[in-house]
């Protein structure tokens, strides 16, 4: 479902299912995370990308982040010219 509204740019119904899991104790997968990721990427939203990071990390570890994470973050750092941001990922 994470990644159905990812594609079509449902930043909303991603953002309710994400806490519907969450109040629910339903495990998010690194895959969900990773769309919702592209998602907010897509459409400029550095806020909720940090703190979908943030979240990653507190839950799981720095080591959760993967390639597909890391590259959606920085394609999304620099085109919104957050150049701090992509500093502190390397």
């Amino acid at each position: 479902m994470m990644r159905l509204y990812a594609l079509t740019g449902n930043v909303k119904a991603a953002q309710e299912l994400l806490d519907y899991m969450r109040a629910n104790s339903i495990h998010v997968s690194t895959t969900a995370y990773t769309s919702l990721l592209e998602l907010f990427a897509a459409v400029g939203d550095v806020a909720s990308a940090r703190r979908i990071e943030q979240q990653i990390r507190k839950i799981y570890g720095a080591q959760a982040l993967n390639i597909y994470m890391y590259s959606t973050l920085l394609r999304l750092y620099s085109e919104q010219q957050e150049l701090d941001e992509v500093n502190r990922l390397f």
